[in-house]
């Protein structure tokens, strides 16, 4: 998957009002603010280009939703601390890195992620995977289990962006049941866990899509 074909995925996932960018990490530029240089002082090169990467994109992001560029620190629980106002998500994976971002006064939360397809191994299914959904992963595909079982994967992790923004809560991978629509491109997310309060009312389906290399999954609230 291309950049490009990876931005134009997110953008029709996630609809109108948001904005999204995205690079190949081998083909990424751009400097951080001194205050964003501290954060990863300590950071394996690896880590470096992947920060600055969702850093750039973030700057570049700002300034097309007609704010100033600034640095994005990070809160205690390591989260990006975004202007008020503003909801965004980054995701990286292999060589590709992607933000989306838009006014929460358009959408209260979002959240992507974008994983390598090649199969999840099988003895992580259980920790990941409530019983309902093991049962559901054989009705999905017989011929590629490990490619749902990674699609469910990055999944939650795109709700669990999306969600922390809201309730400010750690999720685990049993706190959650999805189901999908796979002629449709979608997932229904259940919440099994207390939060599921504060997330009355939002429509908690997001999108998939999975290529012959990567899996993207997208929710907006």
């Amino acid at each position: 998957m291309q950049a490009l074909q990876l931005k134009n995925i997110l953008l029709r996932q996630l609809g109108e009002q948001v904005l999204c960018a995205t690079t190949s990490l081998q083909n990424s530029s751009g400097k951080l603010f001194a205050e964003e240089q501290l954060l990863i002082q300590r950071a394996v090169p690896e880590r470096m280009r992947e920060f600055t990467a969702g850093r750039h994109l973030s700057h570049k992001l700002l300034e097309e939703l007609g704010l100033e560029s600034m640095p994005i620190l990070r809160n205690g629980d390591r989260a990006p601390i975004y202007p008020h106002g503003v909801t965004a998500s980054i995701t990286h994976s292999g060589d590709l890195c992607a933000v989306v971002m838009a006014f929460q006064k358009y959408t209260r939360a979002l959240g992507i992620d974008i994983e390598a397809s090649e199969p999840l191994k099988e003895e992580l299914w259980p920790s990941i995977m409530t019983e309902r959904e093991l049962l559901q992963l054989a009705q999905l595909s017989e011929a590629s289990p490990g490619l749902w079982a990674k699609t469910i994967f990055s999944a939650k992790e795109a709700f669990y962006k999306a969600q922390y923004q809201v309730t400010e809560t750690f999720l685990n991978f049993w706190d959650v049941e999805l189901s999908f629509g796979v002629e449709e491109g979608y997932f229904e997310v259940e919440v099994l866990h207390e939060a599921a309060g504060m997330l009355a009312g939002f429509d908690l389906r997001g999108q998939f899509f999975q290529a012959e290399d990567y899996v993207c999954t997208s929710l907006r609230l």
